[in-house]
């Protein structure tokens, strides 16, 4: 569950409260393939891309109409940081609603978002605030081409006199 509240400048009330429910999903339609999450703790550096959504993976939500994603946790020692290099980035629309890549500085949220991409290009370099960055590759199917190429080190800022 993803829960977003925005206000905007005025404070007219103290807050809000919200009510849920979980519900047993018996859409049959869902991902049945394994999961597209990938945990990389304790490397020095390494490559990532979209080849993570596999063939079996995109062919399912493409034929069942349904979006896919991939996540990469990218998490390294302590007092170091992350620079992540997106070398190669293929986007079949320039739509954020159709595929894009997010990358989060530290955990998921609007505040550590860094990063949108929704359009191809190359070049583009982030270097995390924390020892842990996190990244997010949303396919539509009908973007379900889309794809992407990064590399990533861990370094450390030298210390301040």
């Amino acid at each position: 569950m993803w829960v977003r509240f925005h206000s905007d400048e005025s404070i007219e009330y103290s807050g809000f409260q919200i009510f849920y429910k979980f519900l047993i999903n018996r859409d049959t339609r869902r991902l049945a393939v394994d999961e597209c999450w990938n945990i990389m703790q304790g490397q020095i550096e390494g490559d990532i891309d979209s080849s993570a959504v596999g063939n079996k993976q995109r062919q399912f939500a493409m034929n069942h109409s349904l979006p896919h994603e991939c996540a990469w946790d990218i998490r390294v020692l302590r007092g170091y940081r992350v620079n992540l290099h997106l070398t190669d980035i293929e986007m079949e629309t320039d739509s954020c609603e159709r595929n894009m890549i997010q990358i989060y500085d530290g955990i998921t949220s609007n505040v550590g978002l860094r990063k949108q991409q929704c359009s191809g290009g190359a070049g583009v370099v982030i270097q995390s605030n924390t020892n842990r960055l996190f990244i997010r590759f949303y396919l539509h199917p009908a973007a379900s081409n889309s794809s992407f190429r990064a590399s990533f080190a861990m370094f450390r800022t030298a210390p301040a006199n």
